[in-house]
């Protein structure tokens, strides 16, 4: 957060020392106050999707230890050994707040606030109702893991198959910002009143708002 305050403001001014264009350095500032907060929404959406994947696999697993007379806290520690990042560091930490005295059962409700995903709220509440009224946990958790894997398999049918429409508006979008870097650097003096009037700023202006809508 200090590293981005400070780029904030020391970036934007030696752009405008160096550069003269006071309009390049407001635009540079906007995308370091914009960009760390769309980059860690991004880096949280790829690491809950990673989980997601994992999460059969996982469950997998852990009903094949059960059903073969492991306990549950010794299946998860050997999940945790054996698995992969990002799932294991979150199951990680659900046992280390067992061993700090916090009760499985809120441990794992952590974990679904961790990972706001339903695949995760069904994992923590089949364990949890397992635990109160009992039943063949391994068989659910068997159940639940295909379950899980069949409707990732049909979401990722989905995704693509709507690839090439999301490509298409990606492209579009980024095509009028080629096409001014094009001209810019073609004919520098015919774009020049763009960037050093404030008729030229009211058309960016308006072209930004317009982009960001779209």
């Amino acid at each position: 957060f200090m590293a981005n305050i400070v780029a904030i403001v020391v970036v934007p001014l030696l752009l405008w020392l160096f550069t003269g264009s006071l309009l390049i350095a407001i635009l540079v500032g906007i995308v370091l106050a914009v960009a760390p907060r769309k980059v860690y929404i991004w880096l949280r959406k790829r690491r809950i999707e990673q989980i997601q994947d994992q999460l059969p696999d996982a469950l997998q697993m852990l009903s094949s230890s059960l059903r073969a007379g492991v306990g549950f806290a010794p299946a998860m520690e050997v999940l945790v050994q054996d698995g992969q990042p990002p799932l294991a560091q979150e199951l990680a930490l659900v046992l280390r707040e067992q061993h700090m005295g916090v009760r499985a059962e809120e441990a794992l409700e952590h974990f679904a606030k961790r990972v706001p995903i339903v695949d995760a709220e069904l994992f923590v509440s089949a364990v949890n109702i397992s635990r109160e009224v009992g039943g063949n946990l391994a068989e659910t958790l068997a159940t639940l893991a295909e379950t899980l894997r069949r409707r990732l398999i049909m979401e990722k049918k989905v995704k693509a198959l709507t690839a090439q429409g999301k490509l298409q508006g990606i492209v579009m979008a980024l095509l009028p910002v080629f096409l001014i870097g094009y001209l810019s650097l073609m004919y520098a003096e015919t774009m020049a009143p763009m960037f050093h009037s404030w008729h030229g700023w009211l058309v960016i202006g308006i072209c930004v708002v317009m982009e960001y809508l779209g």
